[in-house]
């Protein structure tokens, strides 16, 4: 016991580290585990050591030693015990970071499984469901991308953690931004029906949007949730147009106008448009918030951006040019109906606000985008 805890101390530092691993401290501390499964200190502080060493020697392998399983053999002799479950997630956390193998151990065994319950059972920890989140992504990261591999079996169930905790922990950011980094990430590589899925499990893109605007000022969080948003509207229209439904374009919009000096947020949003143009109708929805000033905007406050000018440029290309028949772009009075202001529908519904009925009651608009002013006439015009 007071060995785990020296240990842990000392594994606190840089050097000290490296000599604890040099000195075989990491499998001192393994055996140490073993022989004393019920002794909640050497459980803690086990975990506690090998979490710290792990950090500093991740690129070490044990030949012959799974410290997998020793630290979930901790966490599920120990489950009513939160400091055990604490240090046993980041523990499995700094385990599975760049680390196929121990990714492996932990998805395709029972791992995943008890991860899942200490989620359920901690729902209130921030720590608890922060060091599991990371853990679901390094999962999804080193799995989902290797397509001789078959998705782990509770990867669903594991998205659906993640995104209740999103829901548990509003105000985290830190949750909030690694959730949607998996998200982002797991529907990229997954080859399942993941349209099906974020159909039925509306409950993630509501999560997604109300971290966008719980977090206007944070731009990690909106950076990834933007990357979210354009990961799902890649799925195609019915899932694109329940996303803009939702108020994805608006939140996108808001994040670009609130982060304008962030270039990781300005290109992130401006893929994220450019993938809800799949939809038709989003397209149009898109046009009428006034984009085309905020792409000027864009290529104006980053000139020496390569990479982002050439994102706003695809989203221009991508949003239609004008060419003469009003069918996909503005006209000078800022619709994109090609009349002169009104569409004359006065039927006392909401068509008039927006004929394709996105974002009803929905994520607020963003400020400024639907003001019709001549600013693009102007841009038509080449003026300015």
């Amino acid at each position: 016991r007071r060995g785990c805890i020296t240990l842990s101390a000392l594994s606190l530092s840089d050097s000290s580290s490296s000599l604890i691993w040099e000195l075989g401290g990491m499998v001192a501390v393994q055996q140490s585990m073993l022989l004393h499964p019920l002794d909640q200190d050497v459980q803690e502080e086990g975990c506690s050591a090998i979490r710290n060493l792990s950090i500093t020697g991740w690129r070490q392998e044990l030949p012959g030693q799974d410290l997998v399983g020793v630290v979930l053999a901790a966490i599920e002799g120990h489950r009513r015990l939160a400091a055990v479950q604490e240090q046993g997630c980041a523990a499995l956390r700094a385990l599975v970071f760049k680390n196929k193998t121990n990714s492996r151990r932990v998805a395709f065994s029972k791992g995943l499984d008890s991860l899942l319950h200490t989620m359920v059972l901690y729902r209130e920890s921030k720590f608890v469901q922060e060091q599991c989140c990371a853990i679901i992504r390094s999962l999804v990261l080193h799995l989902c991308s290797e397509a001789e591999l078959e998705p782990p079996p509770d990867l669903t169930r594991a998205i659906q953690c993640l995104v209740e905790a999103m829901q548990a922990q509003p105000t985290e950011a830190c949750i909030q931004e690694i959730a949607c980094e998996t998200l982002w990430s797991w529907v990229h590589a997954t080859s399942g029906d993941v349209a099906a899925f974020l159909q039925q499990c509306s409950a993630a893109i509501e999560a997604v949007l109300s971290a966008m605007l719980a977090h206007k000022s944070a731009p990690e969080v909106q950076e990834k949730a933007c990357l979210a948003v354009q990961a799902m509207a890649k799925q195609g229209v019915l899932l694109c147009n329940s996303i803009a439904r939702a108020g994805a374009v608006e939140c996108v919009l808001g994040a670009m106008a609130a982060l304008r000096t962030v270039e990781s947020v300005q290109r992130a949003g401006c893929l994220a448009l450019q993938d809800m143009c799949v939809s038709p109708e989003v397209k149009a929805h898109i046009l009428r918030m006034g984009t085309r000033e905020m792409m000027f905007d864009i290529m104006q406050n980053h000139p020496l951006n390569s990479r982002l000018q050439k994102v706003v440029a695809a989203h221009c290309a991508c949003c239609g040019r004008d060419d003469g028949d009003g069918d996909d772009a503005f006209d000078a009075d800022g619709d994109a109906d090609g009349d002169d202001g009104d569409d004359g529908d006065d039927d006392g519904d909401d068509d008039d606000a927006d004929a394709d009925g996105f974002a009803p009651g929905g994520a607020k608009q963003h400020r400024g985008a639907t003001k019709k002013d001549d600013g693009t006439a102007r841009l038509k015009r080449g003026e300015g």
